[in-house]
């Protein structure tokens, strides 16, 4: 079992990161204004979502890492 990021932890990383959230959705496929919506609690990301929105988040990690080698 895998423990899921509350939203304000996903908002917080995805500001640190300084993604955008419309940006952000594209690239996890869904609609800005419903990713909105998972993003203030109002309605439950799927396992699937979450996981693709970590991993974008990661990858966005290793491009700034890279960036600043």
């Amino acid at each position: 079992m895998t423990i899921t990021p509350a939203p304000a932890d996903l908002r917080a990383e995805l500001a640190r990161l300084g993604l955008l959230h419309y940006i952000v959705a594209a690239r996890v496929g869904i609609h800005p204004s419903r990713f909105s919506r998972f993003l203030w609690g109002r309605e439950r990301m799927s396992a699937r979502l979450v996981e693709r929105l970590l991993q974008v988040m990661q990858e966005e990690r290793k491009a700034r890492e890279q960036i600043a080698e």
